[in-house]
């Protein structure tokens, strides 16, 4: 018959070793809330971009960055017509606007953002838009 060996651990090793447990769960618990963090932080955001648009035609706006991977739908801007929108997700160092009106594209055209802080986060829609408009035989929108 073998003998088991039943002799508790001595009492320095049975205090020690709860004490690691805890240790490495709280480490553990610190590691989970960073990347947490990490994960859940907000994208940055300009606080507020201006789009006129001095044409005859309702322009519909969206934006993305330079790498085309999504676009923000900024709505329609009204003919003749300033659109301010507040809070808007930073597109990076390249923002790349594209323009249409009733579906039918109207053109795009890419400003860095330094150029839009430095003219106080305005755009104009630009006016090959409402000649690509027009030259489609689009009627003007109405006022």
């Amino acid at each position: 018959m073998t003998r088991l060996d039943t002799r508790p651990y001595p009492p320095s090793v049975r205090r020690a070793l709860p004490k690691i447990g805890l240790y490495a769960c709280l480490a553990a618990a610190l590691v989970l809330m960073l990347v947490g963090v990490s994960l859940l932080s907000l994208p940055s955001v300009v606080p507020k971009l201006t789009v006129v648009n001095p044409g005859a035609y309702q322009v519909h706006v969206e934006v993305s960055g330079s790498g085309k991977d999504g676009w923000l739908d900024l709505g329609a801007v009204e003919r003749e017509s300033t659109k301010t929108l507040e809070e808007l997700i930073d597109q990076g160092h390249t923002w790349l606007f594209r323009f249409s009106y009733g579906g039918v594209p109207a053109g795009e055209t890419v400003v860095v953002r330094s150029a839009l802080k430095r003219d106080g986060w305005r755009i104009t829609v630009p006016a090959e838009v409402t000649e690509r408009l027009r030259q489609t035989g689009m009627a003007p929108s109405a006022q």
